[in-house]
């Protein structure tokens, strides 16, 4: 029997309650102001260490979209923790292979 790590949360299932946590993860999602140059970096978010899903993060630094990657983080575990899936997501730099 497999323990409830080997179970892996759809993006479906956990933007069904939180539309702006679906918004946050599509490219371009993060809404912004015309004055600032805004660049795409590239993350990947991981559930359980294993790539979930990739997305491109617009921000004017990268400093910027990494607060705004483990933000999505913390949007991410508190879905999933209300879903009945462990708080087990986490981010890392780059495209998922």
């Amino acid at each position: 029997m497999a323990d409830e790590t080997d179970l892996t949360p759809t993006l479906d299932e956990l933007v069904a309650d939180s539309p702006e946590l679906g918004t946050a993860l599509q490219p371009d999602g993060i809404e912004t102001s015309g004055e600032v140059q805004m660049f795409p970096f590239p993350f990947c978010f991981r559930y359980s260490g294993r790539p979930w899903q990739s997305t491109f993060i617009n921000a004017p630094g990268p400093g910027e979209a990494g607060m705004t990657a483990d933000g999505i983080v913390g949007m991410l575990n508190m879905a999933a923790v209300r879903k009945g899936y462990q708080a087990l997501f986490s981010v890392t730099g780059g495209s998922c292979p």
